[in-house]
């Protein structure tokens, strides 16, 4: 699939960087080949590593989103994303430090890889 990023995904991911977050930043790496190995939404959702980075969708306000834990406990730090369509684009939109209550999705602007 083609991985879109945002301007606050890379804010983020220069955040984990700059606290020392190894780890989360590892399982973000882990993630995006997870994503770019998938060809579709419907399958990187359904793998058995979705499972295990924790993806959900998510609701309300947030609708049409999804998220995976940055690590393996119950870490409030997420990697927020979205798909256009089922086959072509993912959108890596944000890094949460906060379960997401931090993510603001009318906020989002997008450049391609």
């Amino acid at each position: 699939m083609l991985i879109r990023y945002s301007k606050n995904f890379e804010k983020g991911k220069k955040e984990l960087n700059k606290k020392h977050k190894v780890k989360e930043l590892d399982m973000l790496d882990s993630i995006v080949l997870l994503i770019k190995r998938s060809d579709t939404y419907e399958l990187m959702k359904n793998s058995p590593l979705a499972y295990l980075y924790g993806f959900e969708e998510l609701k309300e306000d947030k609708n049409g989103f999804f998220s995976f834990r940055l690590s393996k406990k119950r870490s409030p730090i997420r990697l927020i994303g979205r798909y256009q369509d089922n086959i072509v684009t993912i959108q890596l939109v944000y890094i949460s430090m906060d379960h997401y209550n931090d993510f603001n999705p009318k906020g989002v602007i997008l450049y391609d890889e």
